[in-house]
């Protein structure tokens, strides 16, 4: 005996063929049929995780069960994944459901998968206060990530790639920081900092040229904000003994290339057209 070809569900008969039961005998041959049933393939929605705030990754599926050689091609009707998170739903953990395929050979078993929201870092930056005289160096410290990455902005002098940042502005200027956590989930923050032209400029009033390193010239804190300023220095009797447009603290005691001797002296600061003049005596030591 045999039966009608095929592997696909559905009922094949089963043919008496060349059965015989030899020359004593007459067969009656009573047909019946062989029934080829759907076989269980297990389709699977793979988990995901995303951060909060952001659309839903493209959901994929898992198959076990696939017999004689078949794949996702033996499936008239894939089936879809779906949930019920959106980019506003708050952190945590979600089904997502899959559904809707049809085959022909196969009973699909569906299993639930999860989608994981993981919170944004929360960051605060902290500095010891918004407002600074011009030239003033701060420092702008965030927190609420494991790796910050400070936008490009003016007066950055260190720590770009840190939590902890040294700024020099010389104009108003906001600082972003943008924060990841272990999650590899990001937000940005920012402050900005007011510059304020207050003239706040501090003169060293010790001079003792002596080669030491220490106090071998006259500086004036800050004075690299104010390029247009011109000094001038006196002595007490009003005789000019230096005078530099665009002063930038190489004054070193001397006059004519000659050291002045130990006494007191005067200097008149000029910032710039408009902007304000600073005075202040200077002690020379030898």
């Amino acid at each position: 005996m045999s039966r009608a070809a095929g592997e696909n569900v559905g009922t094949y008969a089963i043919n008496q063929n060349t059965l015989s039961a030899g020359t004593n005998y007459s067969i009656t041959y009573v047909a019946a049929n062989f029934a080829v049933t759907k076989i269980n393939l297990t389709v699977k929605a793979d988990n995901k995780t995303r951060c909060f705030g952001v659309a839903n990754p493209t959901f994929t599926l898992s198959y076990t069960g696939f017999v004689n050689g078949d794949n996702v091609s033996a499936i008239g009707t894939l089936p879809t994944a779906s949930t019920t998170a959106n980019s506003n739903s708050v952190a945590g953990t979600y089904t997502i459901v899959p559904s809707g395929g049809t085959a022909n050979n196969y009973s699909l078993v569906y299993q639930n998968g999860a989608l994981t929201v993981t919170a944004l870092p929360s960051i605060s930056i902290g500095t010891a206060k918004t407002s600074i005289s011009k030239g003033e160096t701060i420092v702008l410290t965030a927190s609420g990530g494991t790796s910050y990455v400070w936008a490009t902005a003016q007066g950055i002098i260190s720590g770009q790639n840190t939590a902890v940042l040294t700024v020099r502005p010389s104009q108003n200027t906001t600082y972003t920081v943008t924060a990841s956590n272990a999650t590899g989930c990001s937000q940005t923050q920012g402050i900005t900092l007011e510059v304020l032209t207050d003239y706040k400029l501090e003169a060293t009033n010790i001079l003792s040229p002596n080669g030491d390193g220490v106090n071998d010239l006259f500086v004036i804190a800050n004075i690299d904000m104010y390029p247009n300023n011109e000094l001038k220095i006196f002595d007490k009797s009003g005789t000019l003994l230096y005078g530099k447009n665009g002063y930038n603290n190489t004054w070193d005691g001397t006059f004519n290339g000659k050291q002045l001797p130990e006494s007191t002296y005067y200097y008149i600061l000029y910032l710039g057209k408009g902007i304000g003049v600073q005075k202040g005596f200077i002690t020379v030591l030898r």
